[in-house]
């Protein structure tokens, strides 16, 4: 029965299909196996499209490293000595400055009061062949709460100068956060913050302490000489500013997309009339952890700024045959894209434990997407 399962999935996702014509068929296989539906529900209390790739992930042989899923030239970052024991580098975002491209990391570090560790943010400097070569720590702690933490980064450039938002929080009594906040710092030419900005949108409230939710994954972008966020990629919820202020809002609806809830990625890249982004999604794979996807879409370079065409299947999806750890769920989490010599050079993290890079052609990108 599992095998058969198997391969309907596997046959079927090899040919293309999407996720409704796999859930028909295999609903058929599952309905007839009560005992395995009953453990598949009381493992995860969820829709039936989740149940099924809840099994998928549980059935289905390991997918190949990030490396080997395409044939796009493809490799994980070497940060060398600074890769001291007990620390990690991942979720990169990256930006050109001069004759280099410059990557900004998460630096995970252990503690053994909590399990969440100590996370800030450091700047490589890369060489043509994407060799970490120098090394800045980024001093956002001036200006901060005991135990705060920053991570997951986003670089770009806003009137000139390098923007960075990233997700920060305290950590309370070694024990619990106190929720996700969306912050922003404009950096100098030695990558150390002018000056900081709390942005209140959403749920981001005025500090730290101030969010009535959590808010991640937040996409700036200069158009028309004008400050605009991609709050929401699904739908598409672009918001232009003035003076620090919500100028106008812009929602328009995202498009169909197999592979879980479209979240932001990459800052937007101008290509023409359209901008382009590299985003994430995930799915249930042994539960509570998820798998994570990337793709790619394209929006229109005029408001409401409405996604034009996107890619029909992951280009990248998380795999345990990258460096992992137990316990860890599989990721490719991009958060940085730069357009050079007509290629994509987009950053990574994988896994929650390294960092990775991928140079994706335009043209194949706009097939992919076509």
């Amino acid at each position: 029965m599992e095998s058969r399962i198997w391969l309907i999935i596997n046959v079927m996702l090899s040919t293309g299909s999407d996720l409704s014509e796999i859930l028909d068929d295999v609903t058929i296989i599952l309905n007839a196996k009560p005992d395995l539906l009953r453990i598949i529900e009381e493992k995860k209390k969820v829709s039936m499209n989740d149940r099924l790739w809840y099994f998928y992930g549980f059935m289905r042989k390991r997918i190949q490293s990030i490396t080997k899923q395409t044939d796009f030239k493809s490799g994980f970052f070497d940060f060398g000595k600074a890769l001291q024991s007990g620390v990690r580098f991942f979720n990169p975002s990256i930006i050109t400055k001069g004759e280099n491209n410059w990557l900004i990391a998460r630096k995970s570090e252990g503690n053994q009061f909590n399990g969440m560790g100590i996370n800030s943010l450091v700047a490589f400097k890369l060489n043509a062949d994407h060799k970490p070569i120098e090394y800045i720590p980024i001093n956002l702690t001036t200006r901060s709460y005991a135990n705060q933490h920053f991570e997951d980064p986003r670089i770009t450039v806003i009137n000139g100068k390098p923007w960075l938002s990233y997700c920060t929080f305290q950590i309370l009594n070694n024990a619990y956060y106190t929720g996700a906040h969306q912050q922003v710092a404009v950096l100098n030419d030695y990558w150390q913050p002018e000056w900081r900005w709390d942005p209140i949108y959403g749920n981001n409230g005025g500090s730290i302490l101030q969010n009535s939710g959590n808010e991640k994954n937040w996409c700036w972008f200069e158009h028309d000489s004008q400050l605009h966020l991609i709050y929401m990629t699904e739908p598409h919820e672009v918001a232009s500013w003035v003076n620090g202020e919500v100028f106008q809002k812009y929602e328009t609806p995202g498009k169909k997309w197999r592979y879980g809830h479209m979240r932001g990625g990459t800052p937007p890249v101008r290509v023409g009339d359209e901008y382009i982004c590299f985003f994430h999604s995930s799915m249930p794979w042994k539960a509570p952890k998820r798998q994570y996807f990337m793709g790619a879409y394209a929006f229109e370079a005029k408001p409401p700024f409405k996604i034009t065409r996107m890619t029909k299947k992951p280009i990248l999806s998380g795999s345990q045959e990258d460096p992992w750890q137990e316990g860890l769920p599989l990721v490719v989490f991009p958060c940085g894209a730069v357009l050079q010599s007509n290629k994509f050079l987009v950053t990574m993290g994988v896994n929650d434990y390294v960092s990775s890079w991928i140079e994706i052609p335009l043209d194949d990108l706009n097939k992919l997407m076509a």
